[in-house]
């Protein structure tokens, strides 16, 4: 995390490892995935869709950025070859022949252009009444991570990815299709890493400074879902307070 302090970022984790569950986070949030690229010309509409979506306390809004763009003459900043696996694996599930953007996935069940922002809003909306595994996520006293998942039925197993993502960042895109432009982007995942299985029981794990992804980022979040990059079954997030 450029610019803060090992001080400051230890004072962080002792707070949040201080406060109630209840406020620590132990919920299950809709889970909205933009696939996009600071090379993709039709992408900045949809980063400001993801913009008004990130501050919704009943979703899990994130921007993963895929570099299949980069040949247009604009390294993306952020993103990663795995991102664009991905969404590979949803273009499968939706039996789709290629990927796109930008595009958005709700829940790893539904998507949609992610600029057209009355779809997306309906998506959501038609995802709020699916059933959701409760997920607590909370810091541990020595800088590392404790995750439960509650017990639940309909799927035989799923994944636990714990997912590091950046609040907001402003970028100047120097060449390619945004050339000129400086785009403000939101949730911006730094890092994706499948921690444990979920069988249907319930689970808690507990992860070690050591173990967490080496991309930290500023916050956290805990995304169950069936192998394969299928379903998502629950969600949540943890951010640093103020």
């Amino acid at each position: 995390m450029a610019g803060r302090s090992i001080l400051a970022i230890g004072a962080m984790w002792l707070l949040l490892a201080a406060m109630p569950a209840a406020l620590a986070g132990e919920r299950s949030l809709t889970v909205v995935e933009l696939f996009s690229s600071q090379g993709c010309a039709y992408c900045p509409p949809a980063n400001l869709v993801l913009n008004e979506l990130v501050d919704r306390d009943d979703l899990l809004a994130l921007d993963y950025h895929v570099d299949y763009w980069d040949y247009t003459g604009w390294h993306d900043t952020f993103a990663k070859p795995e991102f664009g696996k991905r969404q590979r694996h949803y273009a499968k599930h939706f039996r789709y022949k290629s990927v796109y953007t930008p595009q958005i996935v709700v829940n790893g069940s539904r998507e949609m252009v992610g600029s057209d922002r009355a779809a997306v809003l309906a998506l959501i909306k038609a995802a709020t009444d699916e059933a959701r595994i409760a997920i607590r996520l909370v810091p541990t006293e020595n800088g590392g991570l404790r995750i439960s998942a509650a017990a639940g039925t309909g799927a035989a197993t799923a994944d636990l990815w714990l997912v590091t993502f950046e609040r907001g960042q402003t970028v100047d895109i120097g060449k390619g299709e945004n050339q000129g432009r400086r785009i403000r982007y939101s949730n911006v995942v730094c890092d994706s890493v499948k921690v444990g299985t979920w069988t249907g029981a319930a689970v808690e794990l507990t992860l070690q400074p050591s173990e967490l992804p080496g991309d930290k980022g500023e916050s956290w979040a805990v995304i169950l879902q069936e192998p394969g990059y299928g379903r998502i079954l629950g969600a949540t997030r943890l951010d640093p307070t103020p």
